[in-house]
């Protein structure tokens, strides 16, 4: 059976589930080589685009339970990618800095995610790439607003 028969009866949302666990896990490979994880891509990316934030602030833009969240900051925190410090106006709240290596780990992980991505997407000419962009782009403003 080719691909494209095995894929021509599923719904969007059943493609959907079988890209993200390709993505997914291409991804993560990409960002081994960087010493980073799909979630830390995640934060980083994050406070690269928003600026610092508050750990419950981080947490509801990601979508990260705060359970899960403290430990993912211990770690990035702890390779020196991230700090955290008090916020001064409120003590009881925590604001996340991406740091300067922050920083530069996080243009090598843009550069390993974008080498899978240009792999997975190899079989799309670039109209195509910027016309699924452009529609994921408007499903994800949809269906997650900023959290996605």
């Amino acid at each position: 059976m080719s691909d494209t028969t095995r894929t021509a009866g599923a719904g969007c949302g059943l493609l959907f589930v079988r890209l993200a666990r390709v993505s997914r896990s291409a991804m993560a490979e990409a960002l081994t080589s960087v010493d980073l994880r799909p979630q830390d891509f995640a934060v980083l990316s994050e406070l690269a685009e928003e600026g610092p934030s508050s750990q419950l602030g981080l947490g509801r833009a990601l979508r990260i339970d705060p359970g899960n969240l403290v430990g993912l900051l211990d770690r990035l925190e702890k390779g020196g990618l991230v700090d955290r410090e008090r916020d001064p106006d409120d003590r009881r709240r925590h604001v996340v800095r991406l740091t300067a290596e922050g920083k530069h780990q996080l243009r090598e992980a843009r550069r390993a995610a974008m080498q899978a991505e240009r792999e997975m997407l190899e079989p799309l000419g670039a109209a195509e790439r910027r016309q699924l962009q452009a529609i994921l782009s408007r499903l994800a403003d949809h269906s997650c607003g900023r959290g996605c």
